[in-house]
């Protein structure tokens, strides 16, 4: 399913909408276009993960640390801070 990420959760997760329902998609951020395989959905969302980066946000940046991929500590390393 092809996602426009529009916002981010309390939790870091890129938000957008299809069919009618918010989808949750970790490592996503605003302005990001993505291809998300479904890994759940509730009555009112649904939580995807991302298949294809099809267009980046212009905000999006290599994480700093080399470790942030795999740590899980810092969730908003790929988003350029301003």
């Amino acid at each position: 399913m092809d996602v426009e990420i529009d916002g981010l959760s309390h939790g870091g997760e890129g938000v957008g909408r299809a069919d009618g329902m918010a989808v949750f998609v970790p490592k996503a951020i605003p302005g990001d276009h993505v291809q998300v395989r479904i890994i759940s959905t509730k009555k009112t969302y649904a939580r995807g993960l991302i298949e294809d980066l099809r267009r980046p946000s212009p905000d999006r940046q290599e994480p700093p640390c080399p470790y942030a991929a795999h740590c899980g500590g810092c969730q908003l390393q790929h988003m350029n801070y301003t």
